[in-house]
This record gives structure tokens, sequence and C-alpha cells, in this order.
């Protein structure tokens, strides 16, 4: 029976690190220009005329093409292709859904 905790306990330590790693990962690679809260009304984001993560254009959007977005970049927004894995360009997306329902 011991085994059995020590992995739940192993579990439940992990989950709050997984979500840590998508706000982590947000907050490295978007927020300068989108803003904590997506809504592109930092400096940044005023400067190079950033849009909005909430907005129904964004929000519209496939997860697919979020994703390649993401990985790929556009404009002047840096690709982030090998520096995400899946599941964290996966994450980001799911992130940026959460923006809309927030603001």
């Amino acid at each position: 029976m011991k085994p059995i905790v020590s992995v739940l306990a192993i579990l439940l330590i992990s989950l709050p690190a997984a979500a840590a790693s998508v706000a982590d990962n947000y907050k490295a690679k978007c927020v300068m220009c989108h803003g904590p809260d997506g809504s592109a009304s930092t400096p940044m984001g005023k400067k190079l005329a950033v849009r909005d993560l909430r907005s129904a254009e964004i929000q519209s959007q496939t997860d697919a093409q979020l994703s390649a977005m993401i990985e790929n970049g556009k404009g002047k927004m840096p690709g982030q292709k090998g520096r995400l894995s899946k599941d964290e360009l996966r994450q980001l997306v799911t992130h940026i859904r959460g923006l809309a329902r927030k603001g």
C-alpha cells in the first residue's frame, strides 16, 4: 500500500509544477507584448500594434491555427518552434482560450 501512496503524493506534488509551467512560458514568451491579461495594452504591444488575444479574431481561430502562429511567429512576433514541446504549445493555446473567459 505504501508505494501507491508515494506515487499519488508525487503526482499531486507535480500538478502545481505543470500549472506553473504554462504560466512561466506565457510570462517569458508572451507577456511583454500581449500583457498578463492578453489585452496587448503593454507599451511594446501598443508600439507593435499587437492583437488582443481575447478578441473574437484570435479566439475564432482553431487550436491548430493558434499553435502554428506560436510555433512559426507572425510579423514581428518570433516563432517558438523547437523551444516548446507539443504539450507546452497545447497548454499555451488553452491559456489563451482562458484569457477570453477572464476578460
